[in-house]
C-alpha cells in the first residue's frame, strides 16, 4: 500500500449504505488477523487504478475493524463482502495506543508502538471468495510528523510577488494525542534501489532525505482533473541534519523546529495509468495551500486538518493573493 489511507473516515461518515452492485458481479474477501501482540486491528481494501491523488494519503474503498478482544482469541478474521471484482491493495494496521481516529483525516494512521501489516495485490473475481491473511508485524518506531506553524492558527499569506524567500517556520506539536519522546520531523537518508549508497535523485550532490515537505494547491473544482496535483516545494535548512547523518544509511537525525523555504516555481504531478509523471506548471498559482509533510512508512501530516476544531493551530494554512 503506498500511502496509508488517512481519509477513510469518509467510508464511516455517509449518509447512508451504499447500494450494492449486482451479486454476479461482486466477491468477497477476507483472512486471518496475524499480530505478535494485541490491540485492535484496522483493514483497507483499495482499487488499484490510475486516478488515485497524485500526491498525499488516498481514501479506500473498504474498511474494516477487528476489535481486540477477538485479535486475543487468535482466531480473528477481517470480511470484506460484496467487493466488486477488480484488482485491489490490502492493508491494514493493529492499533496499540488506541489513538487510530477514523473520523479525523491526520489520526487515521499508524503511530509509535503500533505494527502496519504487509501490502498485497489482490484480484477480486466475479463470485469468488478471495483467501488473504493480514499480517501486522511492522514496528512503527515514532509518532507522525505532527506539526504547527509557529505564530499562525489561521492563514498566513505568502509573498505576492514571491521575491523573497518566504521562510515558514515549522514547530513539532504532540497535538495531545501523541508521545513527544517519539515526536519530531525524523530525518534518514534513502537508498530506494538498495544499493548500499544513499540516493541523490537530482543529482546535485545533496542527498535525499526521508521527509519531504511541500505546499499542495486547494483550487476550487475545474482547474485540475482527477489524479493531478498543484504543488510547490518546502526545502528545509539541513545542514546540521546532514552532518549529523554524516552519509550513513540507517542512522536517524531528529529536530523539534524547522525552517523550510517555499521555492517559487510549481509543479504539476499527475498520476493516469498507474504512471506518475512530474512537470513545470509555471508560477505558484493564486489561492490557498495546505502544508504537507510526508515521512516514512506512510507517516504524514498536513495544515489545516480535521483536529483543527479542538487544537486551534491545526487551521493554519497558507495563501497567495496574486502572482505578478
Amino acid at each position: 500500500m503506498r500511502w496509508l489511507p488517512a481519509a477513510c473516515m469518509v467510508l464511516l461518515a455517509a449518509c447512508g449504505p451504499p447500494a450494492l452492485p449486482a451479486l454476479s458481479k461482486v466477491g468477497t474477501v477476507s483472512g486471518p488477523v496475524r499480530a505478535p501482540v494485541v490491540g485492535t486491528a484496522w483493514a483497507f481494501l483499495s482499487r488499484v487504478s490510475g486516478t488515485a491523488p497524485a500526491v498525499g494519503p488516498s481514501i479506500p474503498q473498504f474498511a474494516t475493524a477487528v476489535p481486540a478482544p477477538r485479535i486475543a482469541t487468535g482466531d480473528a478474521r477481517y470480511v470484506f463482502g460484496a467487493v466488486e471484482a477488480d484488482p485491489y491493495e490490502l492493508g491494514g494496521l493493529l492499533d496499540l495506543q488506541d489513538n487510530f481516529d477514523p473520523n479525523v483525516d491526520v489520526l487515521a494512521q499508524a503511530s509509535a508502538g503500533d505494527r502496519l501489516a504487509t501490502s498485497l495485490r489482490l484480484d477480486v473475481q466475479p463470485g469468488r471468495d478471495t483467501e488473504a491473511p493480514l499480517d501486522c508485524a511492522q514496528l512503527v518506531q515514532r509518532e507522525p510528523p505532527a506539526f504547527r506553524l509557529e505564530g499562525a492558527t489561521g492563514a498566513v499569506p505568502l509573498d505576492p510577488h514571491l521575491a523573497v524567500e518566504n521562510p515558514l517556520v515549522l514547530i513539532a506539536d504532540d497535538v495531545g494525542v501523541f508521545d513527544s519522546r517519539r515526536g519530531g520531523f525524523a530525518f534518514g537518508l534513502l537508498d530506494a534501489d538498495r544499493d548500499g549508497r544513499p540516493d541523490d535523485a537530482e543529482g546535485d550532490g545533496i542527498p535525499d532525505v526521508s521527509l519531504r515537505l511541500f505546499l499542495r494547491w486547494r483550487p476550487r473544482p475545474g482547474p485540475l482533473q482527477p489524479g493531478e496535483e498543484v504543488i510547490a516545494a518546502l526545502v528545509p535548512d539541513l545542514v546540521d541534519v546532514l552532518q549529523e547523518l554524516e552519509g550513513q544509511l540507517g542512522r536517524v537525525a531528529v529536530r523539534q523546529r524547522l525552517t523550510a523555504y517555499v521555492l517559487p516555481r510549481a509543479q504539476l504531478v499527475r498520476l493516469q495509468g498507474g504512471a506518475l509523471s512530474v512537470s513545470d506548471y509555471g508560477r505558484l498559482p493564486t489561492g490557498r495551500y495546505e502544508l504537507v509533510a510526508l515521512g516514512e512508512h506512510q507517516a504524514f501530516w498536513r495544515l489545516p486538518n480535521d483536529l483543527a476544531a479542538r487544537v486551534p493551530s491545526q487551521a493554519a494554512s497558507v495563501f497567495l493573493n496574486q502572482s505578478p
